[in-house]
């Protein structure tokens, strides 16, 4: 149902009706107006239904009085003296004297005032003394009393008297002549009206559904449209200028001129219609502007000395705009408030591009941090939007490129999780039935042999297994870590101690570096015994027989680390980067097989940085250098946390 009324109150010829039917009432109503040109007391008779208070009577006195005038002006002598004054005197229900101190006009016998007070309305004028009864109450002219003294100043001598009177026969024909003129004036105003309104509806609802169509809410422009918005307004207010001049310039009391004036009138009304509505669907399609000639023109200019000035080097671009600025400030020399004009500018442009300079520094500055969700948005096409949008590139490959990394990362913990979990089940039985058939008493020294093999495979898997666990777990972060105050001097000492037998078999000398005062990190000593446990189980491996290693100690390698050096003599040529021996299943000797997994340094390395701290390494032909970086323990600090938490708890 809503379609469908939607379909008839947009469609076409419902528009085309309501068009019709703004001309033809307008083309009626101008022609119906023309009455009241004829007849100017048509319209006060709509307002005022009292004759005797209307502004023609005070017409009829003022006729009545320059009649009078006239023929007391006349010689008496003259044939049309006896004619005006015999028919003045013989007007029935008419009463006068009018008297300029010399000659007296009247018909009555004598004057007297009461005579002239009696009848229904008169008029008294005496020594600028003014009476009127019933007094006149018009809407065309207020000033009454004006009106009759400037009347009087129509005859010569000051001692004029005037005194009209009308009694009911005069009278009581106009009053219904009145009456019927009020009647008639009033249907026809009502009538105008009616053509008003309906116009008036005809044309909301033509600017209401301008432009749209039953199928869609879009805006539909016509050929009207395609005319600029400011001629279209030009011509809307030449049509008008041109029409009120017409109207000005000829006779409206001419029948045949009404016709051709009502006819020139409702054409530039129609015109003036249809351009009015191109405006309305401009203005409902967001074109209103877009579509003036100065905003095209203005429009193309920029646009051409956008492209021009992209087109060129930052060098021209540069010169560009100070030969601009220049040209500017050199014609605001011959007109001095210009000069004010063309800094503002100025300063305008250099405050918008500095604004585009601190949103790029303030961008850079995030993605640096590794926000790299960030973006920066410059308009326009100029170098520091060229530079954000290449910046936003940068940052979404860096994106990707770490959300895949990571990704990789985990999947390769996951994988190395799962495997090693999944080995571990049946490495244990392999483990166990070995060591049960080596107690059985097997007397080929074969099998002894392939027992022990199998013996020493399955202890270095399962010392693999227990590694690939542990680097998942460091790497994954998931490993719980309880910082606490850590004396790593006596930390090392007890260690080498449990070590005694593996560094007594390995004939390699320690060197433990002597320190003044104890130092103590802030660690977790079950994870940094870990650490430095696999580094020297990287120094049993790898380092030569009989050299020495040397442990030494810097307490002050920076404001907040402590820093544990361990050096020792590789037994072969080192031929890789230090980084490289971090990674993960990366060994020095690629032609080794035996012993180390090359997982160690990485899950030194990863649990190092889970207690905030970092491990170099530095290779220096055959010399190998590990430097364990902890953060040192913060007495002042752990202090000042104390008190802290102590004030929360009494809060």
């Amino acid at each position: 149902m809503a379609t469908k009324l939607k379909k008839i109150n947009r469609s076409i010829f419902l528009k085309i009706v309501a068009y019709l039917i703004i001309i033809i009432c307008s083309f009626t109503f101008i022609l119906l107006g023309f009455k009241f040109v004829d007849h100017d007391e048509d319209i006060e008779s709509i307002f005022q239904k009292d004759f005797l208070k209307s502004y023609k009577l005070c017409k009829i006195y003022r006729d009545y009085v320059y009649r009078i005038k006239d023929l007391m002006e006349d010689n008496e002598e003259d044939l049309d003296y006896s004619y005006k004054l015999n028919k003045l005197k013989n007007t029935k229900g008419m009463y006068f004297y009018v008297t300029n101190g010399v000659e007296t006009v009247t018909n009555v016998e004598e004057y007297d005032r009461n005579f002239f007070m009696n009848q229904k309305t008169y008029l008294l004028i005496s020594d600028n003394d003014i009476t009127i009864n019933p007094k006149i109450e018009s809407i065309i002219d207020n000033d009454i009393d004006y009106y009759f003294n400037s009347m009087l100043r129509n005859f010569d001598n000051t001692d004029c008297k005037i005194s009209i009177a009308f009694a009911n026969e005069f009278i009581a024909p106009l009053e219904e002549t009145w009456a019927e003129s009020t009647r008639n004036s009033t249907i026809l105003v009502c009538i105008l009206v009616l053509l008003l309104l309906i116009s008036t509806i005809a044309f909301i609802y033509l600017v209401i559904t301008t432009g749209k169509k039953a199928t869609d809410e879009l805006i539909h422009l016509n050929y009207f449209d395609r005319l600029f918005t400011d001629f279209n307004l030009i011509i809307i207010i030449l049509i008008i200028s041109l029409t009120v001049s017409f109207l000005g310039d000829n006779d409206l009391y001419d029948y045949f001129m009404r016709y051709v004036i009502a006819s020139v009138v409702t054409t530039s009304l129609g015109i003036t219609i249809l351009l009015h509505l191109s405006l309305v669907r401009h203005m409902k399609n967001g074109t209103l502007i877009k579509k003036t000639l100065i905003y095209t023109v203005l429009h193309k200019i920029h646009s051409v000395t956008l492209s021009i000035f992209n087109a060129g080097s930052l060098m021209v671009k540069s010169i560009f705009i100070l030969a601009i600025f220049t040209t500017a400030c050199i014609i605001g020399t011959l007109f001095f408030p210009l000069i004010f004009l063309v800094f503002a500018v100025a300063i305008y442009f250099v405050y918008v591009n500095v604004q585009k300079f601190i949103k790029l520094r303030v961008g850079v500055n995030n993605i640096k941090d590794g926000n790299l969700k960030e973006k920066i948005y410059i308009k326009g096409n100029g170098e520091l939007a060229k530079i954000a949008n290449n910046i936003n590139s940068i940052s979404e490959g860096l994106e990707k490129a770490v959300y895949n990394e990571v990704k990789s990362e985990r999947l390769k913990t996951e994988l190395i999780s799962n495997v090693s979990h999944d080995i571990k089940t049946p490495l244990t039985s392999i483990i166990n039935y070995v060591d049960l058939l080596k107690r059985e008493n097997i007397e080929s020294e074969n099998a002894k042999k392939y027992l022990n093999i199998l013996d020493n495979k399955s202890q270095r898997l399962k010392i693999l297994t227990a590694d690939l666990f542990e680097a998942a777990k460091a790497t994954s972060g998931n490993m719980p870590v309880n910082f606490d105050k850590v004396d790593v001097y006596s930390l090392i000492q007890q260690g080498l101690g449990e070590l005694e037998d593996k560094v007594e078999k390995s004939k390699l000398i320690f060197k433990l570096g002597i320190i003044e005062n104890k130092i103590y990190v802030k660690a977790d000593g079950r994870l940094l015994w870990r650490v430095i446990e696999n580094l020297f189980s990287n120094v049993f491996k790898y380092a030569l027989g009989g050299s020495r290693v040397y442990i030494d100690f810097i307490d002050n390698v920076d404001e907040k680390n402590v820093a544990i050096i361990i050096k020792n003599i590789s037994s072969y040529e080192l031929n890789v980067e230090a980084e490289e021996l971090m990674e993960r299943f990366k060994r020095a000797d690629e032609s080794r097989n035996t012993e180390g997994s090359g997982l160690g340094l990485a899950i030194a390395k990863n649990l190092l940085e889970l207690q905030n701290g970092e491990l170099r390494l530095e290779i220096d032909g055959d010399l190998f250098k590990a430097i364990v970086l902890i953060p040192k323990y913060d007495e002042h600090r752990k202090q000042n946390n104390s008190e802290k938490n102590n004030l929360d708890k009494i809060k």
